[in-house]
């Protein structure tokens, strides 16, 4: 297989059969830095070690892809840290990150310009609770997608509308 896919194969459904039952099954091929090209301002990226694992997680990528174009997963830290530290100057990263992997990456990334706004997506909300006190571009923790994808339609929609230029004649 080619290492030059577009970020629509990047997720790729497959189906896996063994004799007592037809399951599919989802693989998801971690992002190859350089080999393409973010045609927008705004950049998803969800970092969680243990994201690849439940049908959960799967629905709430697909959703995410709904939202915006240019999503990114990652499962492991130093992954999501070399791309946080390669060429991205021109996006507004909008970061997603598990409860457990936040206490590690947080103090690596908080002042980067890159990074607009942090969300943890967690299990439980009052064990990172503190975390919002001490990085400032948090913008919650949340327990369930329904709300997370409402901030961030949120935050992102008024990101937008400051992008865009306004010509008076």
């Amino acid at each position: 297989m080619s290492s030059e896919l577009s970020m629509t194969e990047k997720m790729l459904p497959a189906s896996s059969f063994t004799s007592t039952s037809i399951r599919p099954s989802y693989y998801i091929r971690e992002p190859n830095f350089g080999k393409y090209d973010n045609i927008e301002d705004i950049t998803v990226v969800w970092l969680d070690s243990h994201s690849n694992v439940s049908l959960d997680c799967f629905d709430m990528k697909i959703r995410l892809r709904y939202l915006i174009n240019h999503l990114l997963t990652f499962h492991s830290i130093s992954t999501c840290l070399e791309y946080m530290n390669s060429d991205i100057e021109y996006e507004k990263v909008f970061f997603i990150v598990s409860g457990s992997d936040s206490e590690i990456i947080l103090p690596e990334i908080h002042l980067s310009p890159k990074i607009h706004f942090n969300y943890i997506f967690c299990n439980d909300k009052e064990k990172y609770e503190n975390l919002s006190q001490t990085y400032s571009k948090i913008r919650g923790i949340f327990n369930d997608k329904d709300s997370l994808l409402k901030k961030l339609i949120s935050d992102i929609t008024s990101c937008l509308s400051n992008l865009l230029p306004i010509s008076i004649l």
